[in-house]
C-alpha cells in the first residue's frame, strides 16, 4: 500500500538522483522511469543506472545517469556520502561544478517538457522545480529569468532527476510531505565563477526559507535537491 505521507530524512543531504533512489527503494519500478523518459524525447537517450552498493556497512541503492565524466560507484570518491540504505549521490557533486555540457535555456527545458506526452501532473511538478531554480540563479547573476541558461542544472541527467522526482511523487500520491533540516553539508566547490562555500549560492537562496544544518566537509545538498525540497 502506498504511503500515506513521506519524509525526507536528509542527514547526508539531498540530490535529484538521491530522491529517486530513495523512491526505488520505497517501491517505485525504474521500468515506469524509463518509460516515460521515451515520452520526452531527450537525445542523447539517457542511460541508467541502478545497482545494490554497500556503503558504511550499509546495502544501499546506487542509482545514476551514466555519461562522460560520471563515476562508477566504486570509483567515488571516499567522502562521498550514503542516505542510510536508500542511495548514495555521486553524479551532481561530479558534474553540476565541473563538467560542462550544451548550454539549455530555462525556455527550452520548460517547452521540452509541456511538448512531451508525459502526464499534466508531472509536468506541472517538472516545470515547477525547474522554475524554482532557473528564479533562484537569475537572482544571483542578476538576470531574467528568461535570460538564465544551465550549462549545468541543464543537462540530461538533471533534466532526468526532475522528471524522476516528479514521477516518484505521482507514484505514490502522499498526501502529506514532510521534511527534516536539510544538511548541506560545508567546505568549497568550484563552480565556474570561481571558489564558493557550500552551500553554493543558489542551493542557499532555495533554501532560504528551509531549515538546515551543516555538517561535513563537502556538498550534500545540491541545487536540483534544494529544488525538490523546496517545491514540495
Amino acid at each position: 500500500m502506498p504511503p500515506s505521507s513521506l519524509l525526507i530524512e536528509a542527514f547526508s543531504g539531498i540530490s535529484g538522483n538521491m530522491f529517486i533512489g530513495a523512491g526505488i527503494a520505497l517501491g517505485f519500478p525504474i521500468e515506469k522511469l524509463k518509460e516515460n523518459l521515451a515520452k520526452v524525447h531527450l537525445h542523447p537517450t539517457p542511460q541508467l543506472i541502478l545497482k545494490r552498493v554497500v556503503k558504511r556497512g550499509i546495502e544501499s541503492n546506487y542509482f545514476n545517469v551514466l555519461g562522460e565524466g560520471l563515476p562508477a560507484p566504486e570509483e567515488e570518491p571516499p567522502h562521498q556520502h550514503s542516505n542510510h540504505a536508500e542511495h548514495t549521490d555521486s553524479h551532481e557533486h561530479s558534474h553540476n561544478h565541473h563538467h560542462h555540457h550544451h548550454d539549455r535555456s530555462a525556455e527550452e527545458i520548460i517547452n521540452l517538457l509541456k511538448r512531451s506526452s508525459l502526464s499534466e501532473c508531472v509536468k506541472q511538478d517538472a516545470c515547477g522545480i525547474f522554475a524554482l531554480i532557473a528564479k533562484a540563479e537569475a537572482e544571483i547573476h542578476g538576470k531574467n529569468v528568461e535570460d538564465v541558461h544551465f550549462h549545468e542544472v541543464g543537462a540530461i541527467d538533471s533534466i532526468v532527476d526532475v522528471i524522476g522526482a516528479a514521477l516518484v511523487i505521482e507514484h505514490f500520491k502522499p498526501q502529506k510531505i514532510y521534511s527534516k533540516p536539510l544538511n548541506t553539508g560545508g567546505g568549497f566547490i568550484l563552480c565556474d565563477h570561481g571558489k564558493y562555500p557550500v552551500p553554493a549560492p543558489a542551493t542557499a537562496l532555495l533554501l532560504k526559507d528551509v531549515p538546515t544544518y551543516s555538517d561535513g566537509n563537502f556538498e550534500m545538498t545540491t541545487p536540483t535537491g534544494a529544488a525538490i525540497a523546496k517545491y514540495y
